[in-house]
């Protein structure tokens, strides 16, 4: 079986919370434990950190990497953000071209970060 390929990539620019840093990592202990335990696992996941680089230019960064290194999906999280660690593989399923997760901005309010055209 070939996995398809997903680099998972964070532009950090600034301070990190602990508790982003912790999900993170958590998440990624989690999804390589799921790589190596399953044959049948459908994704191998690879990471990469932009760091001390504007966002916008990190995530052309990670861009370039993946279509480099012939990766199918690219996936982005800030360094400020978090969620469930089965995150990716339950947007993965979609099997879409693009999706996103609804984010929330760092205070409150906690308006959802939704960008009009």
């Amino acid at each position: 079986m070939t996995r398809k390929r997903v680099l998972i990539g964070v532009p950090r620019w600034a301070y990190a919370p602990p508790e982003c840093e912790a999900w993170r990592s958590d998440m990624t202990v989690r999804l390589v434990e799921r790589m190596d335990a399953d044959p049948n696992y459908p994704y191998h996941f690879d990471f990469i950190t932009i760091p001390n680089m504007l966002v916008h230019f990190a995530r052309e960064q990670i861009c370039k990497r993946a279509v480099d290194n012939g990766y199918d999906f690219v996936c982005m999280v800030d360094d400020d953000m978090n969620g469930p660690t089965d995150m990716w593989e339950r947007l993965l399923a979609h099997d879409v071209d693009i999706i996103s997760p609804l984010a929330f901005t760092r205070h409150p309010k906690y308006l959802p970060v939704v960008y009009g055209m």
